[in-house]
């Protein structure tokens, strides 16, 4: 039954028997006497206030407009995480431990459940497997809902997933012993979505790969990812969306999307201290590399290995400076052919061993008619180079003077 604490503004946290969350026991179909909608709405628009994560679950028009009529005889409602949750009453769980989460998630099966981690340190002795065949939001109240490798092995592994939210908890890795070990492991037998949102991921500065994606149409946004071996790592696999990530002091590179991986998209993230790279594009196509900071990497800010089709635009790729024989630069292409180059700044990439430091460079022969156009590299031990074949830039005339890159 929805209890009074949902029949006033849940904006007044003073009036809530437990300030700073809301208890989603309240999912019934009991209209709130207030307004004449179930708990549920307002239950999803203010339930968590701590560490301003307000309205974290909104939901779209048809959702609200349907609330009035949810009977728990097997509607849906859609949030804008493209979560079908059915049957949602009674499907709700507050988790303190690693046996509850799977009890929930066994409760859960295949219908739709929602299970909150309490902000409690929950040691694994076991990967968390979501593999039921359900929708399923997971959230924890931020870094307060930690979960501890405990060891080497996956933090969750979400192989069967109608849809499948992970969202505002920290993912303890330190105790980590493989390069490889895959902390957070998406791969969904159907290509489902799934959606990684506010995770913090943190290891030992040696050893895991913060967030893999072996499957389609996932998102990764707004997480944190240091000190592993690789960050945000995608592979094989198609429309993915990497957004507004933070991935710093890496072992490797900070986002990679690899092996035959297409139209991907990786926007809005920051990149730096990383002892590889800020972002690779490996033997993957038709992507989008836009408006990204990669800053202080030892490496390349961007790099496109035998990377077709791609589009690296509005990106900043400042100081990415080492020591060594080898070179290093703001954007590094090798071996791809016919992408666009655009709108880019490469500013201070400079490389005071022997080596040179470039603002853009298209390295070797096999890198075939790109376009570079309206990039401004300043500072760099070399702004440009073009040792490609059949490229698009100022020199080549392919461009109008509104085009024209700054090569200062």
């Amino acid at each position: 039954m929805v209890t009074n604490e949902f029949e006033r503004d849940l904006n007044d946290q003073s009036g809530l028997k437990r300030p700073g969350r809301v208890d989603f026991r309240v999912f019934q179909n009991t209209p709130d006497a207030g307004d004449g909608h179930p708990g549920l709405q307002r239950c999803f628009r203010n339930y968590l206030h701590e560490g301003g994560m307000e309205k974290d679950l909104d939901m779209n028009n048809k959702a609200i407009k349907d609330l009035a009529s949810i009977d728990g005889g097997g509607d849906s409602v859609v949030f804008n995480d493209d979560i079908h949750v059915n049957s949602i009453n009674n499907n709700i769980f507050y988790c303190s431990s690693e046996s509850e989460i799977n009890s929930a998630l066994t409760s859960i099966g295949s219908n739709g459940g929602i299970i909150i981690i309490e902000p409690e340190t929950i040691n694994l002795t076991a990967t968390i497997n979501i593999n039921g065949g359900g929708s399923y939001i997971i959230m924890g109240m931020g870094d307060k809902s930690v979960i501890d490798c405990n060891g080497n092995r996956s933090a969750f592994s979400i192989t069967s997933a109608t849809s499948c939210v992970l969202k505002n908890l920290k993912v303890d890795a330190n105790d980590l012993t493989s390069d490889f070990t895959y902390i957070i492991n998406i791969n969904e037998s159907s290509n489902n979505r799934i959606t990684v949102d506010n995770v913090s991921i943190i290891g030992d500065s040696l050893h895991g790969v913060g967030i893999a994606i072996l499957s389609d149409n996932c998102i990764v946004k707004k997480c944190i990812v240091t000190t592993v071996a690789d960050g945000i790592y995608v592979y094989g696999s198609n429309n993915n969306i990497i957004s507004k990530n933070i991935c710093h002091s890496i072992r490797w590179e900070g986002v990679i999307v690899t092996n035959t991986s297409t139209s991907c998209v990786v926007k809005g993230n920051i990149t730096y201290n990383n002892s590889g790279s800020g972002i690779l594009i490996s033997e993957s196509s038709d992507c989008v590399v836009k408006g990204n900071i990669s800053y202080n990497n030892n490496l390349h800010g961007i790099i496109l290995n035998v990377a077709d089709n791609n589009t690296i635009t509005g990106n900043t790729c400042n100081n990415n400076d080492i020591v060594s024989a080898s070179n290093n630069a703001g954007i590094w292409i090798v071996s791809s052919d016919n992408n666009t180059i655009t709108g880019n700044t490469c500013n201070n990439n400079n490389n005071t061993g022997s080596g040179t430091g470039f603002g853009i460079n298209i390295t070797d022969s096999l890198c075939d008619n790109n376009t570079v156009v309206g990039n401004t590299c300043s500072g760099n031990d070399t702004q440009y180079n073009d040792s490609g074949t059949g490229t698009v830039d100022d020199s080549s005339k392919g461009t109008t003077n509104a085009n024209l890159n700054n090569f200062g």
